[in-house]
């Protein structure tokens, strides 16, 4: 009887480096579905607060229906009561109850918003939307104006900019790997093991046989399948840079359109 334990392993010696490019594309990709999930959270925090204001807003909009509504009750119950005893005539009397119902009308119209933006709020705040959530009643005095003169470089810190420099650079790090593909590869075959007639020498080493053996293949272009892989990589790298480039002008474009309504809120404040 023979008994016998072996163990296979093949490796590529990275000669070009293009499992070193895959490995730095890699490492950009995971970077960049970081950045991404910074980015969602600071998108989930901005609703929040949006939602937030939303509601505050809405409160205060609803009470001022509310004080609207019960002042054109009343003064419609007064012209009914002078209409009634001859002293207003019947068209100011209609004119008050049309703008006594107006009132109401606006009132229900201002409960509705208001529930409607309360369960948003508590869906983003990961609760179950049944309308009953307590805010506070005032929002926050506005602050200071935001001070000119702040250095473009600031956007480098927003999220899904870095995220799109970190595709970019994984989609670059791509087309040098699908290059390096034309080149020939060197793999190496390893076997190791133990064979004896008895199964107490199995561990033993001197029943140890291994062997290395080396092979160096030329890639087959198999219909272009290279290359147009490689046209596909550089595509891609286009892509990122188009991307990038949309990313970075919708960073300016919020940028500056919140300091122009910053601008014309403090204006319509003062």
């Amino acid at each position: 009887r023979s008994f016998g334990l072996n163990m296979n392993a093949t490796w590529e010696l990275d000669i070009w480096g293009r499992l070193h490019r895959g490995k730095q594309a890699a490492k950009a990709e995971f970077k960049a579905a970081q950045n991404d999930y910074a980015y969602y959270q600071l998108s989930l925090a901005a609703q929040v607060a949006k939602s937030w204001a939303q509601v505050v807003s809405t409160q205060g909009q609803l009470n001022l229906a509310l004080e609207i509504s019960n002042n054109f009750q009343t003064t419609s119950e007064r012209i009914r009561e002078r209409f009634l005893h001859g002293l207003s005539p019947s068209l100011e009397y209609r004119f008050a109850l049309n703008s006594s119902e107006g009132a109401l009308a606006l009132l229900q119209q201002r409960l509705e918003q208001k529930e409607v933006v309360v369960r948003l709020l508590q869906v983003l705040s990961g609760q179950y939307p049944d309308g009953d959530f307590k805010t506070h009643s005032v929002l926050p005095y506005p602050r200071a104006r935001i001070p000119a003169g702040l250095p473009s470089e600031l956007l480098q810190r927003r999220p899904d900019l870095v995220a799109a420099q970190w595709r970019l650079k994984a989609a670059d790090h791509r087309l040098w790997a699908a290059r390096k593909s034309l080149f020939p590869r060197l793999s190496l075959t390893g076997s190791a093991g133990t064979s004896s007639a008895s199964m107490n020498d199995l561990l033993d080493s001197d029943f140890t046989v291994w062997n290395v053996a080396g092979n160096l293949t030329q890639p087959l272009f198999q219909g272009g399948r290279i290359l147009a892989g490689i046209d596909f990589s550089k595509a891609n790298v286009q892509r990122a840079l188009a991307d990038y480039h949309s990313s970075l002008l919708k960073a300016f474009n919020e940028v500056e359109t919140g300091l122009q309504t910053d601008h014309w809120l403090q204006e319509r404040h003062h």
